[in-house]
């Protein structure tokens, strides 16, 4: 192999290593709904539960689904990315016994730690890392489950959420870095 091309592959190498792969995606309402005697979507977010009029934040239930497709990096994620970190932020309006509420992404467990401290009446954001409480496998898992790209979550119960985004970072594969350099090396036998 040249030594242009041993430079080359180093520097390729080396910006490919050190570049993670981000997506995004946001679901939003609005932050004070009609109230509704039926279950209805406030924008992205489908409000239920056990007791009407909905759409007040007392014992209902949230669930909508976060649609990675139309970020332009969602090609250079697979079934095998590794997650380095899943940070999302809940943009809410607190109404009654805050403390019991939990999330989760719809078939993995609720979590309920940043919700344990809340008081009713409260316009507020809560930022956490998802990897906290999920592996990276079962968070990729649902990202390419049955509706490759997106995420759905369950919300319960009392507070009105008007934003949710989550960022999803992932660290790059070594067979993405083995391609490149395989890919070089080739180059390299042709010239030769």
């Amino acid at each position: 192999m040249s030594a242009r091309l041993v430079v080359m592959a180093i520097v390729l190498l080396a910006s490919v290593t050190g570049s993670a792969s981000t997506i995004g995606a946001t679901a939003s309402g609005s932050a004070t709904p009609e109230l509704s005697p039926a279950p209805f979507f406030n924008g992205d977010f489908f409000i239920a539960g056990p007791i009407a009029p909905y759409g007040n934040g007392e014992d209902e239930n949230n669930t909508w689904a976060l649609d990675f497709n139309g970020d332009p990096d969602w090609p250079l994620f697979s079934v095998t990315s590794v997650l380095e970190s899943a940070l999302i932020s809940l943009s809410l309006h607190t109404t009654g016994s805050v403390f019991t509420d939990a999330l989760s992404i719809e078939g993995l467990d609720p979590i309920y730690d940043p919700f344990s401290t809340l008081s009713g009446g409260l316009d507020i954001v809560i930022e956490f890392d998802l990897l906290d409480f999920y592996t990276s496998t079962e968070v990729i898992g649902i990202l390419f489950g049955g509706d490759p790209g997106h995420i759905p979550f369950f919300y319960a119960d009392d507070a009105i959420l008007s934003e949710v985004r989550l960022e999803l970072v992932a660290i790059p594969e070594p067979s993405t870095l083995a391609l490149v350099f395989a890919g070089l090396v080739a180059l390299s036998s042709l010239r030769s």
